[in-house]
């Protein structure tokens, strides 16, 4: 019995399914203009702080409008760990704990050895400064809440 098979089978359409995304991936990234690129970062960056902001905002009101003792009247870096790791920096790792935020975020091209690239301050009245000082473009990104 000779069956003579048309079409493709379910193995080579997905092969030609991957190949046809892995190629238009591929294209996609090589046209576009590398000035998005920051953008896009600068975009990450916002709504990072933002998540910071709301996390610290969510620990206050959680805690009869306590802020996290470490945070001061000048802006420090954001610390990514905790403990000793964050001498100089501000530990915001009680914010995890409290399940606020899963994970303190850092900027998307920040290389630095605890420090996540955010700054955070507040002031006398209690109003919260979160900024992203090495946003690129010359765009500054930062948000405040009372």
């Amino acid at each position: 019995m000779n069956h003579n098979k048309r079409g493709f089978t379910l193995i080579e359409t997905i092969i030609s399914i991957v190949v046809v995304i892995a190629l238009g991936t591929a294209i996609l990234l090589y046209f576009m203009p590398k000035k998005s690129l920051p953008e896009i970062r600068n975009t990450e960056r916002s709504a990072e702080i933002n998540d910071v902001l709301r996390a610290v905002l969510q620990y206050r009101d959680d805690n009869n409008g306590i802020l996290p003792e470490s945070i001061t009247d000048n802006y420090k870096e954001i610390c990514q760990t905790s403990g000793d790791a964050c001498a100089g920096l501000v530990d915001l790792s009680v914010l995890v704990q409290n399940n606020n935020i899963s994970v303190i975020p850092a900027d998307p091209q920040y290389v630095g050895d605890n420090g996540s690239g955010y700054e955070i301050k507040k002031d006398a009245t209690g109003r919260v400064y979160v900024n992203a000082p090495k946003s690129e473009k010359n765009i500054a990104i930062s948000v405040t809440r009372q």
